[in-house]
C-alpha cells in the first residue's frame, strides 16, 4: 500500500478555466509537479476525488497557479477550494537541504569548537534566512542557517557541522540580561 503525502492545499478557484491557486502544506517546500496524480481530501461529493496536474505557474506570495486534467470550468475549481492534494511518496521530488531546510529536522548537530550541540527540533522560516533551533546540553540554540555557521550538512548520516561563536551558546542562557552582555556592564 502506498503513502501519501500533502503536497499542496488548494486556496480558491483562479480563472473561468479551471485553475486553482495553491500552497505548501504542513511546511513543507511546494511539492506538486507536473504530471503527477493528485487525490482531493476530503473528497467533495459532486466534483473529482483525483486528477492529474497539467500545468504549474508560480504566483506572488508564495502561491502556484495549478491547473488540473478534467477541472476545467471556475464551479468545479470552487469545489475543490479548501482540500488538500495527496501525492503517493514515490512520486514526489527529493527535497535537499540547499532547497529547504526544513528537512533538516532531527540531524544532529557538531560544532568544530563546542563538540556535540543535540538535535535540530525545528527550523524557523523567515523571509531573510532559516535558522536552526537546536535542542541540547545547552539548552536550546538557535543557528541560523548561513554558510558562516554552516560547515557541512551530511544527508547520509544526517548530521550537520556548525562553526559558531561561543555567544550564541549564551545568548538563551537563564539569567542572562541585556546588561551581562555588554562590556563593562558595571555601572
Amino acid at each position: 500500500m502506498s503513502s501519501f503525502t500533502r503536497a499542496a492545499f488548494i486556496v480558491s478557484a483562479r480563472h473561468l478555466n479551471g485553475s486553482v491557486v495553491c500552497k505548501a502544506a504542513d511546511a513543507l517546500p511546494f511539492l506538486l509537479r507536473e504530471g503527477q496524480t493528485v487525490h482531493f481530501v476530503p473528497p467533495t461529493l459532486r466534483g473529482p476525488r483525483s486528477a492529474r496536474v497539467v500545468s504549474i505557474s508560480e504566483m506572488p506570495s508564495n502561491a502556484w497557479e495549478v491547473s488540473f486534467e478534467g477541472v476545467d470550468n471556475i464551479d468545479v475549481a470552487e469545489s475543490l477550494a479548501g482540500s488538500y492534494c495527496l501525492v503517493a511518496e514515490n512520486e514526489l521530488p527529493e527535497v535537499h537541504p540547499e532547497d529547504d531546510a526544513v528537512v533538516l529536522q532531527g540531524y544532529a548537530v557538531h560544532d568544530t569548537v563546542h563538540g556535540s550541540l543535540g538535535v535540530v527540533e525545528a527550523v524557523l522560516v523567515n523571509p531573510a534566512q532559516s535558522t536552526l533551533e537546536i535542542q541540547g546540553s545547552n539548552g536550546q540554540v538557535l543557528v541560523p542557517f548561513v554558510d558562516e555557521f554552516v560547515v557541512q550538512v551530511d544527508e547520509e548520516s544526517r548530521t550537520i557541522q556548525t562553526s559558531i561563536p561561543a555567544s550564541l551558546l549564551t545568548l538563551n542562557a537563564p539569567g542572562q540580561t541585556a546588561d551581562d552582555s555588554v562590556e563593562g556592564g558595571d555601572a
